[in-house]
């Protein structure tokens, strides 16, 4: 399994960098915009920040990040949120 961990981690730059691109258009994945490809990719966002080191993939692409800080404060995306955290990713 730490394999495949490790396979995912290092795949995730490119796909990161991908969304990034998106981000930074400003057309869809910014604060203050949610859409239902945002609501399909915050959970998985989210998961993936809790995993170590994914925070900081996020962080490293302003973009991205500011609109996953925006999620988290989005109300319906805290409503549907599971109950996980950090500790049950690793």
């Amino acid at each position: 399994m730490r394999a495949f961990h490790a396979a995912a981690l290092a795949a995730a730059p490119r796909v990161l960098d991908a969304l990034e691109e998106i981000a930074a258009e400003g057309l869809v994945l910014r604060p203050g915009s949610l859409d239902l490809a945002g609501c399909h990719l915050w959970p998985m966002l989210d998961y993936f920040g809790m995993v170590p080191g994914g925070e900081e993939m996020i962080a490293a692409r302003p973009a991205l990040a500011a609109w996953c800080v925006w999620m988290e404060t989005c109300e319906v995306a805290q409503e549907t949120r599971p109950n996980l955290t950090k500790e049950a990713m690793a």
